[in-house]
Parts: C-alpha cells; structure tokens; sequence
C-alpha cells in the first residue's frame, strides 16, 4: 500500500493542531498548581500563627503564676518581720514593768500584703508600716542599768526574826537590878537579839547619867553571848541610847551588835557604836531622830533590819544595803545635814566624846581575826578559779584536743 507522500505544508499543519492540543492543557495545569501551592502555603501560616498564640499564652501563665508566688512569698517574709518587731516590742515593755501602759503602736497588727494584677499582669503589694514599729520600739522605756538584777534578800527566817525586832512591845516585866536608888526615871532596858545577858538599869539624870559600875554591868549586854570578858562602853553612846528609848517612849532597846572583837581599829571594837532596833519604830524614824544628835555616826541597814548609831568626831550618814555577815556596801548621803547636826550641836555647848578606848588587846586580837578571815577569802576564791578552769576544761571542744593532743604523741 502506497501512503501519500509529506509535504511541507501538512507537516506544518500537524504542528500547529498538536501545539493547539498541548498548550491549553499545560495552561491549565499550570493554573491548578498554583492554586494548590497557595493553598499549602495558606495552612502552613494557619499552623504557625496558631502554635505562636498557644506559646505566647502558656508563656503569660507562668509568668502571672511566678508573679504570684512571688508575692505570696513577700508576703510570708513581710509579716514574719512584722511579727519579729512586735515580739522584740512586748518583751522590751515586759523587762521595763510598762507593759500594761504600752502604746497602741506597739501592738500593731500585722498588714496582710494584697497582691493584685492589672491586665498586663503587674503585681502591686501593700508594704507594711514599719516606721510606726520602729516609733513604738523606741517609744518603750528605757531599760534602767541594773533593773534586769534581782536584788538578793535575807533568808525567810532572818526576815521573821528581822521582822519581830520591829514589833511593839507593851510590857518588859523586867525588873531594874538594885545597883542604885530607885528614882522616876524609866529604867534602861537592854534585850540582846543573839541571846546575851537581859540589862535594866536606873539612870541618875533624865537624859542618862550612869556610875561606872552601871557601865560595867551595861557592858554585859553588849558583849557577845560566848564572851568570857566584857570591854568598857563610851558613857556618851550609852546615854544617847537611853535617850532614844525615852524620846519614843519605848519599853527597851534591841540591841542587834554591840561589841565586837573581830573588827580591828571598828568603833565596835572600841565600845563605841551599838546596832540597835526600838520596837515599833521604823528604821528611817529611828535614823531621822539619833541623826540631830551631832558628833555622831548613823547608818541605815534596810537588808538587815537595823540602825548603827556611833560617837565620833564629826557625824557622818551613810545606807548599807548589804545582807547579814556580808561585807559592807555603805553609800553617804546627807553631807550638809551631818555638818549642820555638828554646828547645832556646839551652839547648845556640847563636844565630841572623849572617851579613849584601852583597845590594844583587842586590836591585836582583831587583828588576827583579820588576817585568818583574809587567807580563807583568798583560799575560797583559788578554789573557785580552779573549779572554773577544771569545768572549761571538760567542754568538748577542749576533750577533743586533748583527746587530738594525746593521739598526736
């Protein structure tokens, strides 16, 4: 079979109906494919847009719970200072005894810090007023130096027998011993508070007066119980103690100490001073009246429950707040009123005592006395130091070096 020969123009012709075949279907999928890109595109940018947004709020929530915890915390550390402040406050108030009449300020009430959150998530907290803390704690009392010390005290059966020194007596029933005639003076009546020899003796004039056998026998009262001699008393002291019993119509005097022989150069040792107590009278009535006296010593001794009355050459006051057999810790006061008690004293015509002690035995003696009690101070206190150095020694830290020390070697 014979096909007809290709020329030119069919050959063109064929060309043309194929690009016309071709063409608009590549237009077509050529216009398809960028429909579906964009597409793809589009949902890509959805996926993203919408993770961002997810991020950004999980981010906001840990930022707002953060803020929160923080100021829960604050909070927390607001108040226990606030809470600090105010115990420091009270116990301030308590130590100073105004606890009662504290200020309002000092009890102020802890402010509960608020926190609050505006739209950006800002926290706003409410401090507390801790000027005000500040005022009320300095606003307390000042601690006096010392205050916090409790003062020591005798023991209960030195205050009760302190106390019965004090009470009124009405009736002696002691009889003045027939040394003299009798006269209408009152007598005087010496009672020994340590157990010592009871004395009731008449006096010759209204304000004392008494013989040398009378002083002798006075002397007794003063001497301690256990004392085999008694040592001669300044007339002078003992008519200003009769004087005294009169002038606050009591019954006798409780004489606390009279003489003592463990005193070197004391005016006890001397014979010179009296510890004395008149019942129903007050150390400080007592001490007020023997201070107008003049040429005289007066101490009160508000522990020990009496009042120390002595001759000497110019008068001197003093307060002794030691305890009982405690060394003294005597305070002067009232310098202008002793020199003021002297100077009324000459202007009525009189002088200071004369009376001259015969002390050279017991001064020695006293002396002694002094020496042995120093070398049992010293021993006591060598004891002391070295029961402290031993206790610092057992601490653990000082086992473990020696124990280190030991190990050492």
């Amino acid at each position: 079979m014979q096909y007809p020969p290709v020329t030119r123009s069919s050959f063109g012709v064929t060309l043309l109906l194929a690009a016309a075949v071709w063409m608009p279907s590549r237009a077509a999928a050529e216009g398809a494919a960028p429909d579906t890109h964009s597409a793809k595109a589009g949902g890509a940018g959805d996926s993203l847009a919408t993770a961002a947004g997810t991020r950004q709020r999980s981010a906001a929530s840990v930022d707002e719970a953060d803020a929160n915890e923080a100021a829960e915390k604050a909070a927390r550390r607001e108040r226990r200072h606030q809470r600090r402040a105010e115990a420091e406050a009270a116990k301030a108030a308590e130590q100073s005894g105004a606890t009662a009449a504290a200020s309002p300020e000092a009890r102020i009430k802890p402010e509960r810090a608020k926190a609050t959150s505006d739209g950006a998530g800002s926290d706003v907290r409410a401090k507390p007023e801790r000027a005000k803390v500040e005022r009320a704690k300095t606003e307390q009392p000042k601690r006096r130096a010392g205050a916090g010390k409790r003062e020591r005290q005798p023991t209960a059966e030195y205050r009760r027998l302190r106390d019965g020194w004090h009470e009124r007596v009405v009736e002696t029933g002691v009889v003045a011993e027939p040394i003299v005639d009798p006269k209408d003076y009152p007598p005087l009546v010496i009672s020994p508070v340590n157990g010592g020899t009871l004395v009731s003796v008449t006096p010759q004039r209204e304000d004392g007066g008494f013989s040398s056998e009378e002083l002798e026998y006075i002397a007794r009262a003063f001497a301690p119980k256990d004392m085999k001699h008694t040592h001669k008393i300044a007339p002078h002291l003992v008519d200003l103690v009769y004087r005294t019993m009169r002038h606050f119509k009591a019954p006798l005097v409780h004489l606390v100490s009279g003489y003592r022989a463990d005193r070197a150069g004391s005016r006890h040792t001397q014979g010179r001073a009296i510890d004395m107590v008149i019942p129903g009278v007050s150390n400080e009535e007592l001490a007020e009246y023997v201070r107008t006296f003049g040429f005289c010593g007066v101490g009160i001794y508000p522990k020990s429950g009496f009042v120390h009355l002595d001759v000497r050459e110019s008068s001197y006051f003093w307060v002794d707040n030691s305890l009982p057999d405690e060394r003294s810790r005597s305070t002067p006061i009232m310098p202008r009123e002793s020199a003021e008690a002297d100077r009324q004293a000459r202007a009525r015509g009189e002088a200071p005592d004369a009376f001259v002690p015969d002390n050279e035995r017991d001064d020695r003696a006293a002396t002694k006395s002094y020496v042995k009690r120093a070398q049992r101070r010293r021993a006591a206190a060598a004891r002391a130091a070295a029961r402290a150095a031993a206790a610092s020694d057992d601490t653990p830290g000082r086992r473990m070096e020696l124990a280190s020390g030991s190990a050492s070697d």
